[in-house]
């Protein structure tokens, strides 16, 4: 006879046995009178459960002596084995002894290990694509965001950056260049003139020029650009004088607002044709 179970059939990490009630109940080994060989018997399912293949024992008394609890006590477990202790068994082809019933439901709980292995090795390779999907998808992101990063430093570098200064006449890149302006001089300070006009109009010189510095320095972009830097330090000093009250008087304060507004676009009017860039007037931090 063939061995009822695979040799590859391997429970040993299985820790509980199923058991038939009914089957037990009703079966030969329930009915016999001496107990032992009841006992032997459990014990011998139980320890062919945990054998490879599964639900076989080798057919060697020393070894089954061991395995049913008699250690070396042979002659009483020949004695219950004579008795029925291995009621059930069969010798196979491989010269094990197999129980047909712990064979039934070791194939069975073979089948479910080798499905539950399946389920759990199809889980394991989603939870590796949801992982690998997700790193990807965070990379792409970071990557995204360097190269845009990237971009805009590459654009401002752009629009910040002088024009070459071509050798040509007029109409070439020097006529473009100062129609953009230029940036405020890192070592720039008032001439005589822009001193001289600030103090008429009651401004404390060097903390104003302190200021317009520090403000315009730090502007970035085409904004911090001007084409006319002591326009602008008059339009500066202008609204530093308006805003402390300096050179007006109480009879400024008192004069129709329409009149003020009027005067001061003036000002500007005539600071855009000295070439002030149009705008400074109404920048949003009220410096010109």
């Amino acid at each position: 006879m063939d061995p009822l179970v695979p040799p590859e059939v391997d429970l040993r990490n299985f820790t509980y046995m199923p058991l038939d009630v009914v089957r037990l109940r009703d079966s030969d080994i329930a009915g016999v009178e001496d107990g032992e060989v009841f006992r032997a018997a459990v014990l011998a399912w139980c320890a062919a459960w945990h054998q490879v293949p599964a639900a076989s024992l080798p057919d060697d008394d020393a070894v089954l002596a061991r395995l049913t609890g008699y250690g070396r006590d042979l002659a009483t477990w020949r004695r219950v084995r004579e008795a029925g202790a291995l009621r059930g068994f069969v010798r196979c082809s491989d010269g094990r002894l197999y129980h047909p019933v712990v064979a039934e439901k070791a194939l069975e709980a073979w089948d479910k290990k080798g499905r539950q292995a399946e389920r759990t090795r199809r889980a394991t390779e989603a939870a590796a694509e949801r992982a690998r999907v997700r790193r990807e998808s965070v990379t792409d992101s970071v990557t995204d965001s360097k190269e845009r990063r990237g971009e805009e430093r590459e654009e401002g570098k752009e629009r910040d950056s002088p024009a070459p200064v071509a050798s040509g006449g007029a109409g070439g890149t020097r006529a473009e260049r100062a129609d953009r302006g230029t940036r405020l001089p890192a070592d720039w300070s008032p001439t005589e003139a822009d001193r001289a006009f600030a103090t008429n109009l009651g401004v404390a010189v060097e903390r104003e020029a302190a200021s317009f510095r520090d403000y315009w320095h730090s502007k970035p972009g085409a904004d911090g650009r001007k084409t006319n830097w002591s326009a602008t330090w008059r339009n500066w000093v202008r609204r530093s004088s308006e805003r402390k009250g300096n050179g007006t008087g109480s009879r400024s304060q008192s004069r129709n607002g329409f009149i003020v507004l009027a005067e001061r676009l003036a000002r500007e009017d005539a600071d855009r044709a000295a070439g002030s860039p149009a705008g400074d007037f109404f920048d949003p931090e009220g410096r010109g």
